[in-house]
């Protein structure tokens, strides 16, 4: 398979217990990691019985989040391409007593029937993706949501402001981001199939949060 067409996130070789101290300072730019998690959730607007699919789930944060405070039953599953990101979240999710359900798989190729998942979360992984495949990912989102199902993606995407066009010039070097800088979230999403797609708000200029619905 030629390089250029697979997720970064597989070759990448940082050590996963890395991971989480990484991410506890991205998100004070959030507010905290509590602050941002919860938003994402009530973005989703779950009920009971519902299923929701974290693609790029990583260690299992929003996987986590989700178990520990829906006062209701869920059927959660946490995606991620990385093998030993995978081990490593079920194994935080077990050692909590939380019944979470972990796929190692691409988000180009997704491993469920169409029309089966009630929600789907996806937050900091497309830009880990060609522009080809990031498309190729969210028609795979489309495809598996359930009519009127939801979709939450938080991104870096086309800059808003001068800080937000700052740190995109920090993070060109990197292609697949490059790629995301140059395109609003809201119009990538809609090359996914979604037609009913809201930008619901943006952070620093240039994190969008976009919620879409498929018809």
């Amino acid at each position: 398979m030629n390089k250029d067409n697979t997720s970064r996130v597989i070759d990448l070789k940082y050590k996963v217990a890395f991971y989480d101290p990484m991410n506890f300072f991205l998100y004070l730019l959030f507010g905290g990691e509590r602050k941002f998690r919860s938003e994402i959730i009530k973005y989703a607007n779950l009920s009971k019985d519902m299923s929701l699919l974290d693609i790029g789930c990583a260690t299992g944060g929003n996987v986590i989040s989700v178990l520990e405070t829906a006062p209701f039953r869920l059927r959660v599953y946490g995606l991620d391409a990385a093998f030993n990101i995978i081990r490593y979240a079920s194994d935080k999710v077990f050692k909590k007593g939380l019944n979470g359900n972990f796929v190692q798989a691409m988000a180009e190729h997704l491993p469920f029937k169409d029309s089966t998942i009630d929600r789907i979360i996806n937050v900091f992984m497309l830009h880990h993706l060609r522009y080809e495949m990031k498309v190729m990912a969210l028609k795979e989102m489309h495809r598996v949501l359930k009519k009127d199902g939801v979709l939450i993606v938080v991104d870096p995407a086309k800059p808003h402001n001068l800080l937000g066009k700052i740190f995109g010039f920090l993070r060109c070097y990197v292609p697949e981001i490059r790629d995301s800088l140059k395109i609003p979230l809201v119009e990538l999403v809609r090359k996914g199939g979604f037609e009913d797609v809201d930008a619901l708000r943006n952070t620093l200029g240039c994190f969008s949060f976009v919620r879409a619905r498929k018809k």
